[in-house]
């Protein structure tokens, strides 16, 4: 593998290793001071990878998609914020996309259940007084 290919590979996989290496300390570490300084080494490691490529147009994606988005993610992910942290039983590929892309996971939102009719036909919502049906000894 001779070239920018074969520059560009071995930057992916070091990018690969390095968000592995991430996703197990995320399952080993607590939030806090304590992972952050185990992610910094791959942070410091995100800001240099794109220099490795000289082609304008792999080393300009690869400087917004890792060397950005994906050190930034992995500091939130540190502390526990972001999408990296919301869900601690995610994939490896999961966390990997949602690491490496400019994506976001969305939850599918709880299951409403669906409200009784009320006895006045309002659905839930109190009658006003002026609706009320009074009886014949009212004033």
């Amino acid at each position: 593998m001779e070239g920018e290919f074969g520059s560009f590979i071995k930057v992916l996989t070091s990018i690969f290793v390095c968000i592995f290496y991430s996703y197990s300390i995320g399952k080993i570490v607590h939030k806090g001071m304590t992972r952050l300084l185990c992610i910094l080494p791959v942070v410091g490691l995100f800001l240099y990878l794109p220099l490795l490529l000289s082609s304008v147009h792999l080393g300009g994606a690869t400087a917004f998609f890792i060397s950005w988005l994906g050190s930034f993610k992995l500091l939130l992910f540190a502390f526990g914020k972001g999408p990296l942290a919301l869900d601690p039983s995610i994939s490896i590929g999961r966390f990997m996309a949602i690491a490496c892309l400019p994506i976001e996971i969305q939850q599918n939102p709880p299951a409403k259940t669906p409200s009784k009719p009320h006895l006045n036909g309002l659905k839930g919502k109190n009658p006003s007084p002026k609706n009320t049906i009074q009886g014949p000894n009212s004033t």
